[in-house]
């Protein structure tokens, strides 16, 4: 059986939550927000690590010369 629960990791009860799995020795995976997830405000708020990442991915990547494209559409 599987269920799906939404918590905030950072609140005490979330923290009694996990507590209780682990006492209990039952299996729980976190799922981690991606970049993408930060990116569109998907879940809840992102983390600083997370920030961080989507951020640097963002400096990363190619950009686009929004001049260029516009010059190009004119074309």
């Amino acid at each position: 059986m599987t269920f799906e629960i939404e918590i905030d990791e950072k609140t005490d009860q979330a923290k009694n939550v996990f507590k209780f799995l682990d006492q209990n020795q039952i299996k729980y995976n976190p799922k981690k927000l991606t970049a993408k997830d930060a990116a569109f405000g998907i879940g809840r708020p992102a983390t600083d690590d997370e920030l961080a990442e989507y951020l640097n991915r963002c400096m990363l990547s190619e950009t686009l010369d929004l001049n260029k494209l516009i010059d190009e559409t004119k074309s």
